[in-house]
């Protein structure tokens, strides 16, 4: 069984905790519906699930999906791909660019 779904589900800043990858906030989102989605359809029919093999959850948005990523892709399960598609920038993400350190590193200032 093969499937495609666009739609604009709520909740892809919900993750396993409040504030998921260290995140500034949670964007008001309390349940993750695509992530949810993808594991009810995943789970074996046996225990109440659709039995699917794999899932792929393609979020595009002005803002990552740090929840949709942090439920489906930090577990490292094969039965998930998690795509994001964001803008970036300190005007969009809520951070100030420091511009690069004296070790080679990136810094930016949350706040």
């Amino acid at each position: 069984v093969n499937a495609f779904c666009a739609i604009r589900p709520p909740g892809h800043h919900a993750g396993r905790e409040l504030r998921p990858m260290k995140a500034i906030s949670n964007g008001f989102c309390l349940l993750n519906a695509a992530a949810s989605a993808a594991i009810y359809a995943t789970t074996p029919r046996s225990e109440g699930g659709l039995g699917l093999k794999r899932a792929c959850v393609i979020d595009f948005d002005v803002h990552h999906g740090n929840g949709t990523q942090d439920i489906l892709a930090s577990t490292h399960d094969p039965r998930f791909l998690y795509v994001s598609l964001h803008a970036g920038g300190a005007h969009i993400n809520g951070y100030e660019e420091l511009g690069e350190s004296d070790d080679g590193l990136y810094r930016h200032s949350l706040g």
